[in-house]
């Protein structure tokens, strides 16, 4: 648990390669970021979620999407307006992630919870660019942990890889630590591509228990805590 904990922290490389510490990040982190990423999609302004369902379309980018806990969050919103608007949604996504350590997860989370949605993995690392799929265009990006991972002139570079994918109109959602350093460096995201967006503060309980001798055991963050960004391009 300790080993798990401290590679968050003071600089440490984080790494998922052991299966072990996979299930625990799943048990621990994954429901209350799913619903971090819900909450952030319930912000997405109600005129531009509209004009997806008058298309019938929407296509999604995931940038560094581990297990998707930032995918699940999202067609769980979506599924619920599509249920009550009783309007049908195609919906494509596209992973970014750098190691395929965690597609199986990923994949199972899409298939049990999500199989009317057509979803690939692209691996790459995000620091060195997104070039391999600079020819599509996608309606919303999701960043879920991924700006407090990176450098200043990483977040720069990201930015304007982001923008140059993202459509008009198109939304961009950002969820990190609640740190000053990395808001302020995903406020400069936000200000480079020229989105219009709005930031708030994640910290309810996530809606979800554990039987007490899997919380002790686990440890698992039942409450909220995290800044949410949320943003349309101009």
């Amino acid at each position: 648990m300790d080993c798990f904990q401290s590679q968050f922290f003071y600089g440490n490389e984080i790494s998922y390669a052991c299966e072990e510490k996979r299930k625990l990040y799943v048990l621990r982190y994954f429901p209350v970021h799913c619903k971090e990423n819900y909450h952030g999609a319930k912000n997405i302004p109600y005129d531009v979620v509209d004009k997806w369902f008058g298309y019938g379309y929407v296509k999604i980018l995931s940038v560094g999407g581990g297990p998707g806990s930032d995918i699940c969050g999202v067609l769980e919103y979506l599924e619920e307006e599509a249920l009550s608007r009783q309007l049908d949604l195609s919906v494509d996504v596209v992973r970014l992630d750098i190691e395929d350590q965690w597609d199986e997860v990923f994949d199972d989370v899409m298939e049990r919870f999500f199989p009317w949605v057509n979803y690939r993995t692209v691996h790459l690392n995000v620091s060195d660019g997104i070039d391999l799929i600079s020819d599509e265009n996608f309606d919303l990006v999701t960043i879920s942990y991924l700006i407090s991972e990176l450098s200043k002139e990483a977040c720069i570079n990201l930015a304007d890889e982001v923008g140059s994918v993202l459509v008009d109109g198109g939304v961009l959602i950002i969820n990190d630590r609640p740190e000053g350093v990395v808001e302020k460096n995903i406020r400069s995201m936000f200000d480079r591509i020229e989105l219009s967006y709005e930031e708030s503060s994640m910290c309810d309980w996530a809606g979800y228990s554990y039987p007490n001798d899997v919380a002790e055991a686990v440890g698992p963050k039942f409450n909220m805590n995290s800044i949410m960004f949320v943003g349309v391009k101009l």
